[in-house]
């Protein structure tokens, strides 16, 4: 059994074997690739002499699958059938990337998480919300095939003479347009039989291609959907990876969201891999943005306390109190609070919330520009 150095590096002296003659002449190197949440990834590049870009198959998970018992020459195979189904039929052309007016119908957004992306993020564009940060990328399947991107860096969008604001503004326009937002019951997710009268209990929401669908939550109309599905429009967002996020009904139970971040939390740390997770954290909607739940709440109790303060304050101090008084405790007059009217709003949500978490089954793609 070979470790992962004589691997790769087998990998590499052997790949041509599985190759027409037409790569015969092509340069195969390896590379590390630093990817999304600091993940490390070995890839393979085959070049041909006469062009200008290749893909890069990366070959971390088929060592695993080396490891549990597939043979090498199989796992050569499909490396080379990769590599030949993603075969340019023209040469790629550089101004695709560079120039902007190629590029403003092109470039799309999406979620990562902030603190775990801060050597990325030091290299690229983005615009941070909390926790989350957007990142921008080219979109290249009408060039390169299904799936292809390149990432907009620092140099490009300085290239481009535009700020993060229009950079920004031209994703939002593009990426529901280049990958429009799905949505389907969990149980639908699942291939499990559920009554079509019932509302559900939980949406997935992600985008056509099935990746980096995490931020189609955030399109316009997406909201509004989901709250006529759901039959409220007050709803937790689960990232369930950064290609989709869940929603599920707010109960009003202060407990359900400490239960639903242990849940995020255990299923990432268990199912989803490291590349694809986003934080450990639950969310709401606040426009057309994400906002961790926890903080929201506690605004809101920090603007209930200071609103029943001011209550108790303003009716102690009232201009006809007697000094005679003084040692009684005033009552408030009566007065509808905030408080009473988020418990009335809260009342009238349903009360059911999901018993189990659910294990995130995402695409996962094998090759990248």
């Amino acid at each position: 059994m070979m470790d992962f150095e004589e691997f790769k590096n087998e990998i590499k002296d052997r790949i041509k074997e599985f190759l027409s003659d037409k790569f015969e002449d092509a340069a195969v190197s390896l590379s590390d690739v630093i990817k999304n949440n600091g993940m490390k990834l070995t890839g393979i590049v085959i070049k041909e002499p006469e062009s200008n870009v290749a893909p890069t198959i990366y070959i971390d998970s088929f060592f695993k699958e080396y490891e549990n018992g597939r043979g090498l020459d199989d796992i050569l195979q499909n490396i080379a059938d990769i590599r030949t189904q993603n075969e340019l039929d023209r040469p790629f052309d550089a101004n695709a990337i560079t120039d902007l007016k190629k590029v403003q119908d092109r470039v799309t957004l999406k979620l990562v998480n902030k603190d775990a992306n801060k050597d990325l993020l030091s290299k690229r564009p983005h615009t941070d919300i909390g926790d989350l940060s957007y990142v921008y990328q080219i979109d290249l399947k009408e060039m390169m095939g299904k799936g292809a991107t390149t990432p907009v860096t620092n140099a490009l969008m300085e290239r481009y003479g535009i700020d993060i604001h229009t950079l920004h503004q031209l994703a939002e326009k593009n990426t529901p347009r280049i990958d429009p937002p799905e949505m389907f019951r969990m149980e639908e997710k699942f291939g499990m039989p559920y009554d079509p009268d019932e509302k559900p209990m939980m949406m997935v929401i992600t985008n056509h291609s099935n990746v980096n669908g995490a931020s189609a939550i955030t399109f316009p109309g997406v909201r509004e959907q989901v709250a006529e599905q759901l039959d409220t429009d007050n709803f937790y967002i689960l990232p369930s990876s950064v290609h989709e996020t869940i929603a599920v009904p707010n109960t009003g139970d202060k407990a359900e969201l400490e239960n639903l971040k242990d849940m995020v939390k255990a299923v990432n740390a268990s199912e989803v891999d490291q590349d694809e997770r986003l934080p450990d954290n639950v969310y709401l909607l606040k426009g057309n943005m994400l906002v961790r739940a926890d903080q929201e709440e506690m605004k809101e109790n920090d603007l209930l306390k200071d609103s029943d303060r001011s209550a108790e304050k303003a009716a102690e101090y009232r201009t006809d109190r007697k000094p005679a008084d003084k040692d009684l405790k005033t009552k408030p007059v009566e007065k509808e609070s905030l408080k009473a009217k988020l418990k009335e709003k809260k009342a009238e949500i349903g009360k059911k919330a999901p018993e189990k978490a659910v294990k995130d089954m995402v695409h996962k793609a094998e090759t990248a520009l």
